[in-house]
């Protein structure tokens, strides 16, 4: 009996990690298609402004302004950053959610 015991015991330990691997790929996932919508949304403004390198850089969720695109590069990639681009992302939702709704009464 103990055997089956220490079986059944593998057996959830695999199912666990399984389950924390999943966890892990899809924030992964996320974190990379958050990245992909930030770059485009930063792209598409800094192409609007000049072809000149501009003399700061801004990131509006964040509230921050950084002096060099090596520096604002370094700060998106940040877990900090990540976060609040998640949340800021879902204000903008909700936002525009709003807008719409009231937009629609009359």
């Amino acid at each position: 009996a103990g055997v089956d015991n220490n079986q059944h015991n593998k057996e959830a330990d695999v199912d666990e990690t399984a389950g924390v691997n999943e966890e892990q790929q899809l924030e992964e996932v996320e974190d990379q298609m958050l990245e992909e919508d930030f770059d485009e949304d930063y792209e598409s403004s800094s192409e609007e402004e000049s072809e000149e390198e501009p003399d700061s850089w801004r990131c509006e969720c964040c509230r921050k302004d950084f002096k060099s695109a090596g520096q604002m590069d370094n700060h998106m990639k940040s877990k900090k950053h990540k976060e609040k681009f998640k949340k800021w992302r879902n204000e903008q939702a909700v936002m525009e959610d709003l807008l719409d709704e009231l937009a629609l009464d009359p």
